[in-house]
């Protein structure tokens, strides 16, 4: 009776082996079944879907990909958790089952309520994106705040760097608080 459940993780997992250490964005969509419905990749930065790719998609569930992003300063921010301006939208305008995100060391797993009016859906993420920022950059703040209280202003280049590398922190923890206002499933496993 587990058998189709083993299917489905086994596809998943061997999906996420695949792209998580790729240099562009791929988009990997699985029904409940485990037979791929879509495969596309995209560039450095984003994997678009058209209006066809994501009806198709609907019900499905994606893993995606974010590589490591270079900053203009040099530093490579890593493990980058899901976007509520991009990722969010997939997974509630295309009424995904769930949206798994995978980076070299961790997995983020977003899932949705089923919304049944694109009214409300609309509604929905313009709240969690709102939270989601306060909340982000309240966190951001206060490292910050810390940081300089301890270091003093500017920042020495070291604990600038350190700052930018808890970047991905800060927004992990942001999203934890605006799932739970949300009514949104959210999760950071660490990938094995």
């Amino acid at each position: 009776m587990s058998r189709p459940k083993t299917i489905l993780a086994d596809v998943l997992q061997q999906a996420e082996r695949e792209i998580a250490c790729a240099r562009v964005e791929h988009c990997l969509a699985y029904d409940v079944r485990g037979r791929e419905v879509l495969r596309k990749s995209g560039d450095a930065n984003s994997v678009a879907l058209s209006e066809t790719e994501q009806s198709l998609v609907a019900g499905a569930i994606i893993v995606h990909n974010h590589p490591d992003e270079q900053l203009p300063s040099g530093v490579i921010l890593r493990d980058i958790p899901p976007s509520p301006e991009h990722d969010l939208d997939v997974l509630l305008m295309c009424q995904l089952k769930q949206l798994r995100i995978v980076t070299r060391r961790y997995r983020y797993v977003l899932s949705a309520r089923p919304v049944p009016e694109f009214e409300r859906a609309q509604n929905r993420h313009k709240s969690i994106d709102e939270i989601w920022k306060q909340q982000y950059a309240e966190l951001r703040r206060l490292r910050r705040q810390r940081l300089e209280n301890r270091h003093g202003t500017p920042l020495p280049p070291e604990i600038e760097v350190d700052y930018v590398e808890k970047i991905s922190e800060d927004a992990h923890q942001a999203w934890r608080r605006a799932a739970t206002q949300c009514h949104l499933y959210y999760r950071r496993e660490k990938r094995s």
